[in-house]
């Protein structure tokens, strides 16, 4: 840990950053000035999330170390830094707290079931030693227990959710916060981001994704956003996960357009984080009670040729190779592929939801789980058990060129290309009589 001043600084205010990675539009922050308290920025990299991760040259942990790196220089003017650790927190907030007269932290709300965990053990921490510990809402513009139905209990169902979010939008949610770095008291030390190398990590080349969203894409989503050969899309999925621009922002400029398609989407984010808490047993198996028996099959060969796009079928394999190397795929893509996994190949879809999650950069547990669980039948809201989607005329519909797959299947023409894994009308009717059963 770096060393703070114990002599100049009696006491204190932690704002703990995790999933909101700007100064701007920081409602953690814009908490912990109002206390009139001197300010530590905290950022923990978890030693339980990163020892989890296969990958040492992960994308996502060199996206976050270079935010962390890009707040710490802007505090260098004001002799201060991002307080960086490696370590469990409840481990690093003992320390903390047991060194320093810490008053107070403050942190945006996390919905996800080890950040409600991991919470509610740091808050009981602070609570004795005599530290308030105070979250906010951020990456949320309503919290899950804001947009219910009118007995209190939550929607299951998107449209209807949709409906009362927008009804209860205000000025009041979207307000942004105005705190000015040059008006914070900081607490001053000598700041040094600890290294990737230091945990395990290396650097990895990679292009820095996009922060802000033209407003042809937003004005065009609902017409454009299913073409995976057209630039329609946004790729914030990145920044909304790890909080490096304002949700309120992109909301209130969403707003601004007729076609609230993009609006839209951005609701489905909160409409699934607000299924998972309040069904965290939906991250592990079906949400619906009568598909969690079901005898799905597991050929390993067959999992891994869909891993490395080695189905034969071009679109699938398209994604997979796009998801491979580049952490995204482009959303219609993404159902396809899933559908693939959970309807044709009668796979889990936590074998899927699982490899997504290792690979996309803007994986949200939440999200993720809801759009595998809808492709595979068994979610809330979802396609139902008969809808499977058709790869081959999918492509037809969305990538009518072959533009797409010829970027990542340049061998689509060739004899190197190997014929479709299986049928897939034959496919359709196993699927069909394997559903039935459980469907009633």
């Amino acid at each position: 840990m770096q060393v703070l001043d114990k002599k100049k600084w009696k006491k204190f205010n932690i704002v703990w950053i995790r999933r909101d990675l700007r100064f701007d539009d920081h409602r953690a922050l814009a908490h912990a000035v109002d206390s009139d308290l001197p300010v530590l920025p905290l950022f923990i990299f978890d030693q339980d999330i990163l020892e989890s991760l296969d990958d040492a040259a992960d994308t996502r942990v060199n996206f976050i170390h270079k935010q962390i790196e890009r707040l710490n220089e802007e505090l260098k003017s004001y002799e201060s830094g991002i307080y960086t650790c490696y370590g469990k927190p409840e481990q690093v907030f003992e320390k903390l707290f047991k060194e320093y007269d810490v008053a107070a932290v403050f942190c945006a709300e996390d919905f996800e079931p080890y950040a409600v965990q991991r919470d509610e053990a740091v808050a009981e921490l602070a609570k004795m030693h005599g530290v308030q510990f105070k979250t906010v809402l951020d990456h949320l513009i309503f919290h899950p227990n804001d947009v219910l139905k009118q007995d209190g209990s939550p929607y299951h169902v998107y449209t209807p959710y949709s409906r009362r979010w927008i009804e209860q939008i205000t000025q009041d949610s979207l307000k942004e916060s105005k705190v000015k770095l040059d008006e914070i008291t900081w607490v001053n030390f000598h700041s040094e981001i600890i290294s990737l190398e230091q945990m395990g990590f290396v650097q990895k080349p990679w292009s820095y994704a996009q922060m802000t969203v033209p407003s042809t894409i937003i004005s065009n989503y609902g017409a454009m956003r299913d073409f995976p050969a057209q630039d329609a899309t946004s790729r914030l999925g990145i920044h909304l996960r790890f909080g490096t621009i304002s949700l309120r922002r992109l909301v209130n400029k969403a707003r601004q357009f007729s076609d609230n398609t993009f609006l839209k989407q951005l609701i489905w984010r909160e409409f699934f984080t607000q299924i998972m808490f309040h069904h965290p047993e939906s991250m592990d198996m079906a949400f619906k009670p009568k598909y969690r028996n079901m005898p799905w099959k597991f050929n390993e060969s067959h999992f891994d040729k869909w891993k490395n796009g080695q189905t034969g079928v071009p679109i699938v394999d398209a994604g997979m190779r796009e998801l491979n190397e580049t952490g995204w795929m482009h959303n219609r893509v993404r159902m396809i592929a899933a559908s693939w996994l959970t309807k044709n190949l009668l796979m889990h879809w936590k074998l899927g939801e699982r490899y997504f999650a290792s690979k996309l950069l803007d994986f949200e547990l939440a999200s993720n789980v809801g759009s595998w669980q809808w492709v595979a039948g068994t979610g809330c809201d979802a396609a139902p058990y008969f809808r499977i989607f058709n790869p081959f005329t999918q492509q037809k519909k969305f990538d009518p060129e072959g533009l797409y797959v010829k970027k990542w299947v340049p061998e689509i023409d060739s004899l190197d290309y190997p014929a479709p894994m299986i049928d897939y009308k034959q496919s359709r009717k196993k699927c069909l009589d394997f559903f039935k059963e459980f469907a009633q």
